[in-house]
C-alpha cells in the first residue's frame, strides 16, 4: 500500500476510546493525501480524535536528533501535532 486511505483511517479510529485514549500514530512513507488530511481534520471537529501522520522524513529527524543530543526526538511529534491543530477549526 502506497498512501494511507480512507480505510485505514476508519480503523484506527475505530481504536481510539476512551480506554485506549484518543491519539493515535500513522507511520507512513509519504504525507497524506489532501483528502484524508482533510477526514483526519473531520474526526477532531466531530470526535475530537487526533490522528497524525508521522513520514520517513520526520523518523530520519527524529533519529538525527537521537543521536546527536540536541533536542528531544519527541519534538518532530510535537511539531506535527501542533500543525494539525493549526489545520482543525475551534
Amino acid at each position: 500500500m502506497r498512501q494511507i486511505e480512507r480505510e485505514h483511517i476508519n480503523q484506527l479510529n475505530r481504536y481510539l476510546s476512551d480506554e485506549f485514549g484518543r491519539f493515535g500514530v500513522f507511520v507512513t512513507r509519504n504525507p497524506l493525501l489532501r483528502a484524508m488530511r482533510k477526514n483526519t481534520i473531520d474526526l477532531w471537529s466531530g470526535q475530537r480524535r487526533c490522528i497524525i501522520p508521522i513520514t520517513d522524513e520526520d523518523l530520519s529527524v527524529m533519529v538525527d536528533l537521537f543521536e546527536e543530543k540536541r533536542r528531544p526526538p519527541l519534538d518532530v511529534l510535537k511539531r506535527s501535532y501542533l500543525t494539525f491543530k493549526r489545520e482543525c477549526p475551534t
